[in-house]
């Protein structure tokens, strides 16, 4: 049998037809989509979407929240043959018409909390296919008939019956535009093998099972959360959880017990903020913390509070050391990951017996990974070689080349790789500033030690061009909250923005003392409101007015 995501998730529905494959909260309650109801439910929708005129390889933006009704779309986009564009539903209406037109859609899948959104992009000829309710029992209030180019799955009659499609392992699965850090997104076209091999080396790596557990937090639409998160334990015939929101994870995990969590930098950051709080308030849990005797007995406390002997995987940008070290010290099972879209996206990641604070773990199984034209220090752009590589950028033969070498991926990420093989990221070319006497700065370093500073929230550096040199310049946005308590502590009442940014400018200096001349900071600009971020967080550098 050819492998295939569709023919994989069948396997699991066969071993155990009436496992929960999907669980949400609904009305206070936790509903199971089983994995029988799962294949149903995409088969209906397939069905619908052959009716409705959708053919194979035409393409279909999905747009939703993480739910049942979102998984199940894909799999049914998948079954009928097209190709699914997983949309952001944080984008703006530009970036979304953007990838409409790009990405020729056809048509679009949406949950009704978006539909005015998506009928102000969509086009008449590309119906709307609302998505509510269809992997969980009807209900009976929920009408939304036909109304112009929008459908409903549960209104629409139509024969189910299995798809006549065959599919291949080389078959284009879904089309990721890029969250577009430093300009305008690409479509990465990812194969069934691709997204397969990424899954089995994880799986492999990470000692994975059927008794996967998974809480789904991260956004549904980013290749992280959903080659890791979603397809990984449903090719396993695991259970994936979809957390209420992101101020109910800690009640989610304690609800739910997952034994699997993928996280970002900011929700680890949150998580150790919250146990060391409360630990400091413990003379006792203090002192048995510090006792390796009796460490364990305070560990444990901790992680019943949390989700037992969970793995938690950090990605989608650098976690603080010193959080990591810190989850650590309190029993958590904390791993740092690397990927990138264009990879399906797992380049790296630590497990038990690989782990090393401050690296991004070792290459997956089956991955090549090396460090081209490496600098004395050993530092290089990282290149990827192996069948998770994506096939290319859709309709985007001239960036498809530009990255894509004999079969090595140019990530444009640069790194190093110690003696013992572990992976670490220092940096991306594009962001790299270089002095008048050619001395390197990676502006990813600067932000680790501003952001080891309690009154700076968020913080970006850059280079900016002075004749053939350029400057060290940083955008800060600071804490305001806690600025403002300091002040009324020292007894200071004025807390105008520029009291805030000489306090600011002083704070950047102190760091900068333990700085190499060569990297500190010339010019500081304060903002006032957050940085514009994308999805998995990470600061949208080209939208930033720079100074």
């Amino acid at each position: 049998m050819k492998e295939t995501l569709i023919n994989r998730l069948r396997k699991s529905q066969s071993k155990n037809p009436e496992k929960a494959a999907l669980v949400v909260k609904r009305n206070e309650a936790w509903k199971k989509v089983s994995y029988s109801m799962l294949l149903k439910a995409a088969k209906r929708v397939s069905s619908i979407l052959i009716y409705y005129g959708i053919k194979p390889k035409d393409k279909i933006a999905i747009i939703g929240a993480n739910s049942p009704e979102w998984v199940i779309s894909f799999f049914g986009v998948m079954m009928s043959g097209a190709i699914a564009v997983p949309l952001d539903k944080e984008l703006k209406r530009n970036e979304i018409m953007h990838i409409l037109e790009d990405s020729e859609a056809k048509a679009l899948i949406a949950s009704s909390k978006y539909i005015d959104l998506i009928q102000s992009v969509a086009s008449k000829e590309q119906p709307i296919f609302l998505m509510d309710k269809i992997g969980l029992p009807a209900d009976p209030k929920l009408s939304l008939a036909k109304k112009d180019n929008i459908f409903s799955f549960l209104d629409v009659s139509v024969e189910e019956s299995e798809p006549k499609i065959e599919l291949n392992p080389g078959d284009i699965v879904e089309i990721i535009y890029t969250s577009g850090t430093t300009g305008k997104s690409k479509g990465v076209m990812l194969t069934h093998s691709n997204i397969l091999s990424n899954i089995d080396a994880l799986i492999n790596w990470m000692e994975l099972d059927e008794n996967m557990k998974v809480l789904s937090v991260l956004p549904i639409h980013h290749v992280y959360e959903s080659t890791c998160g979603i397809l990984t334990p449903l090719m396993l015939g695991g259970t994936i959880f979809f957390a209420e929101s992101l101020k109910k994870i800690g009640e989610n995990l304690k609800e739910t017990r997952p034994n699997f969590f993928l996280g970002v930098p900011a929700i680890f950051s949150k998580m150790y903020e919250r146990i060391n709080k409360d630990v400091e308030k413990s003379f006792f849990a203090k002192l048995l913390l510090s006792l390796p005797l009796f460490r364990k007995i305070v560990q444990k406390k901790i992680k019943d509070k949390i989700a037992g002997d969970a793995i938690f995987v950090s990605g989608g940008s650098a976690l603080d050391p010193n959080v990591a070290k810190g989850l650590k010290r309190f029993g958590i099972n904390i791993f740092q990951g690397y990927g990138i879209t264009e990879t399906s996206p797992v380049i790296s990641v630590e497990n038990h017996n690989n782990m090393r604070i401050g690296s991004v773990g070792f290459p997956l199984p089956g991955l090549q990974v090396k460090i081209h034209e490496p600098n004395k220090d050993g530092i290089g752009e990282i290149w990827v070689k192996g069948p998770s590589v994506m096939k290319g950028y859709y309709k985007n033969y001239k960036a498809t080349r530009e990255v894509l070498v004999n079969g090595w991926y140019k990530t444009g990420d640069l790194g190093r790789i110690d003696d013992d093989g572990f992976l670490y990221i220092t940096g991306r070319i594009k962001n790299l500033i270089v002095t008048s006497k050619g001395k390197n700065i990676y502006p990813e370093e600067l932000e680790k030690e501003l952001l080891k500073s309690p009154f700076i929230e968020e913080v970006m550096v850059y280079g900016k061009k002075i004749a053939e040199s350029e400057k060290v310049c940083a955008t800060i946005y600071p804490n305001f909250d806690l600025i403002k308590e300091y002040f009324l502590e020292v007894g200071l009442e004025s807390f105008s923005i520029k009291e805030i940014e000489k306090f600011i400018v002083k704070e950047v200096q102190n760091i900068c003392k333990t700085l190499s001349p060569f990297k500190r900071i010339k010019d500081i600009v304060i903002r006032e409101e957050e940085f514009p971020k994308t999805s998995t967080r990470k600061i949208k550098r080209h939208e930033v007015e720079l100074i």
